[in-house]
């Protein structure tokens, strides 16, 4: 006697370990919202989406540097609005000493004038980076996602040796009159720097915009690819569940005709 292989079992078999892999899928993007999970879900699009996920993080990267940036200005924009009232006061000083000479309380404070502004050039710095002195030169910042996208920020000298007020006084009408042309010129000085620090804050403030921009985009771009459409899974969802039971009710009437087979079979040898 021959047995064969149960085709109606196998198949019911087959149809449900598929069912549950339908189902389990389905559950799975529900439970996640999104429609790939693993690189399996679409082999052609995942290489898509990590490109895009590089780019995201490489915008946020960008972004922190530009912010960073923007508080190195501030920083130097803080000192050099300082000075500058510094050599107002200074200034002040000069017009009064230009008349009369000056008292040699207000020679005094001209002289620790002086002094502050080039102690507090001393101590602007950021990370360790000298803002306001002839060593500083500039500094570039990765405003980009590429190679070569950088923005340079230039840094200034507001030491009183290089405003030419270093040597100022007014100890005489004459010296004060000379201390006056003096910072009138330094102010314009201080002018064009702070000039300078408001361009570059514009530009990093415009590609911050920019690179808000396209990481907005790449983020759509990924959520499209990714996201799972929730009614149609839904329904994926229930359909795999109709044919789990299905396959389940089939399975188990095939095995369940194999036994009345043998049952039978049995029967007759016993007879």
């Amino acid at each position: 006697m021959q047995v064969n292989t149960n085709i109606n079992a196998l198949t019911a078999a087959n149809a449900l370990t598929q069912a549950n892999q339908d189902a389990a899928r389905a559950s799975q993007r529900l439970s996640t919202t999104l429609r790939i999970n693993t690189a399996a879900d679409d082999p052609s699009v995942f290489s898509t989406l990590n490109t895009l996920k590089a780019k995201i993080a490489s915008y946020t990267v960008a972004n922190d540097n530009i912010n960073s940036a923007n508080g190195m200005l501030q920083t130097m924009n803080g000192a050099l609005t300082s000075i500058a009232d510094t050599l107002s006061k200074m200034r002040a000083l000069a017009v009064s000493g230009s008349s009369t000479t000056a008292s040699a309380d207000a020679q005094t404070a001209f002289t620790n004038y002086i002094s502050q502004i080039d102690a507090l050039v001393g101590t602007t710095k950021w990370n360790g980076t000298s803002l306001l002195n002839s060593a500083a030169g500039t500094v570039s910042v990765q405003t980009g996602i590429l190679s070569g996208e950088q923005t340079t920020v230039s840094l200034y000298d507001a030491r009183t040796s290089a405003l030419g007020v270093s040597t100022s006084t007014i100890s005489s009408t004459a010296n004060a009159a000379t201390a006056l042309t003096a910072i009138d010129a330094a102010l314009t000085t201080l002018s064009g720097y702070q000039t300078g620090v408001g361009a570059a804050q514009n530009r990093l403030n415009t590609q911050i915009a920019y690179n808000s921009s396209m990481s907005t985009a790449s983020n759509t771009a990924y959520a499209r690819l990714t996201g799972a459409d929730v009614a149609q899974e839904t329904a994926n969802l229930a359909a795999a569940q109709i044919r789990q039971n299905s396959a389940a009710a089939m399975l188990a009437q095939a095995n369940q005709m194999d036994k009345d087979i043998v049952s039978t079979l049995l029967r007759q040898f016993a007879n």
